[in-house]
């Protein structure tokens, strides 16, 4: 049968089926009444389905099993092994309790019960057991919180007068400060005395240099005597070497005056041509001897330069890093 919006009710004589639909509905919605005294004798399959709309049926069946049967969007499925509770799907779908289903020997609905039961009834419906279940919880918390509020301004006392006792910490802190920026200028002392000491070395060396550089040029002009000698001696015995060509080359030409007296007119001019190349070639050894003793004396003169420039860049690091009063003699 199809059920109307709002209240429906069921007309009709007595033993008509009236109660077996009311019966059929509480055993859906609630599983009352449990047991299967109101089932027929015959036995068979005991079945109540309602359609909820035209996607939802919900179906109660007990035979060789007991169990929901839900259509639900499409899809099919059975809700078994449930005991003599309802399943929370089911209660859901439904959404019905004891208000929604009177029977016919019921009293009109609120009107002969007691204040009491009035007052427990709405306040089932306004859900105030819990509100009130919420309120004690409240409480409750609230105590706990009371007592966790007192114990922790018990514990922020003793911390306070803990930290009484280390007062002391901020003056330390400052003096710590001090400390260490003491400790960070005597590391820069040391390391401006580790530069000076390295100035002093480089210093020493070069002053080495310095007397080596000295004991070398004691012997520059022995050496550019020597250099001279060896020189001369080079152009000797290459004047000898010329010497002995010029002399071969004198007797070829005897030779060949003796042959050709006729040509005995070129002998003073062959002889003033001969002395020439003779002093040309002494004239260009001592040039090269000249060179070699001004390369000598250029590569002295740009040591003691490259010397000099030297010094002179140690001496001004050595006054930039120098204090007023010498960290070595204190003077």
């Amino acid at each position: 049968m199809d059920l109307s919006p709002g209240v429906n009710v069921i007309v009709g004589p007595s033993d008509c089926g009236k109660t077996a639909i009311i019966r059929a509905l509480r055993w859906l919605a609630w599983n009352r009444p449990t047991g299967e005294a109101f089932r027929s004798d015959w036995g068979g399959e005991t079945r109540v389905e309602v359609n909820l709309n035209d996607e939802i049926f919900i179906a109660r069946f007990r035979d060789k099993e007991n169990g929901y049967n839900v259509g639900e969007l499409g899809t099919n499925y059975d809700l078994k092994a449930m005991g003599a509770d309802v399943p929370d799907k089911i209660r859901d779908l439904l959404n019905l309790d004891d208000t929604n289903l009177q029977q016919q020997l019921d009293s009109p609905f609120l009107i002969s019960a007691s204040p009491g039961e009035v007052a427990a009834y709405f306040n089932r419906i306004a859900h105030l057991e819990k509100i009130d279940l919420g309120l004690r919880n409240l409480a409750g918390s609230l105590r706990k919180l009371s007592i966790s509020l007192e114990t922790k301004e018990e514990s922020r006392e003793k911390i306070l007068k803990e930290l009484m006792r280390y007062e002391y910490v901020d003056k330390a802190e400052a003096e710590l400060e001090v400390l260490e920026q003491m400790d960070s200028d005597r590391l820069g002392v040391i390391r401006s005395s580790l530069d000076l000491q390295k100035v002093f070395d480089a210093l020493h060396a070069i002053d080495d240099q310095l007397l080596d550089a000295e004991h070398a040029l004691q012997y520059e002009n022995p050496v550019n005597r020597i250099l001279g000698m060896w020189e001369s001696h080079h152009l000797i015995e290459n004047s000898w070497v010329q010497l002995d060509e010029h002399i071969a080359r004198v007797e070829h030409v005897l030779y060949r005056i003796e042959e050709k007296q006729a040509l005995t007119a070129f002998e003073d001019p062959a002889d003033e041509i001969i002395t020439m190349m003779s002093e040309r070639a002494g004239i260009k050894g001592q040039l090269d001897s000249l060179d070699v003793v001004m390369e000598t004396i250029a590569d002295c003169e740009n040591a003691l330069l490259d010397v000099g420039l030297e010094i002179r860049d140690l001496e001004e690091r050595f006054h930039e890093h120098m204090p007023d009063v010498c960290p070595l003699c204190g003077k």
